[in-house]
């Protein structure tokens, strides 16, 4: 009788370490995602800091791209203006012409 009882205590102490032995895997699994999802979300906040100063040079390129076709309007009407002012001379001139002709 004490030997089947040793016998249920080996074997129940077998259970429990086979059973310690799980829980010690699943403790270092644990540990791993753990430190998994601490990797991620540090990865994860230097992509949103990156997004941000990406968005800030976004910024300041449209603005200046805006800035630049203001400067191109202006200068296309400044052009127009020069145009329509050496039209006008040589108009000017061509009177000038004719009248002397007379």
């Amino acid at each position: 009788e004490l030997l089947q009882k040793l016998g249920k205590m080996e074997e129940k102490q077998r259970t429990l370490e086979a059973s310690l032995s799980k829980s010690k895997e699943v403790e270092a699994d644990r540990s791993t995602m753990q430190d998994a999802v601490k990797q991620l979300t540090e990865r994860y906040e230097a992509i949103s800091e990156e997004k941000a100063e990406l968005l800030k040079k976004l910024s300041a390129m449209d603005e200046s791209f805006c800035q630049m076709q203001a400067t191109a309007i202006a200068a296309e009407n400044d052009r127009a203006q020069l145009e329509q002012q050496v039209d006008a001379m040589i108009a000017e001139g061509a009177a000038g012409q004719a009248e002397m002709a007379r």
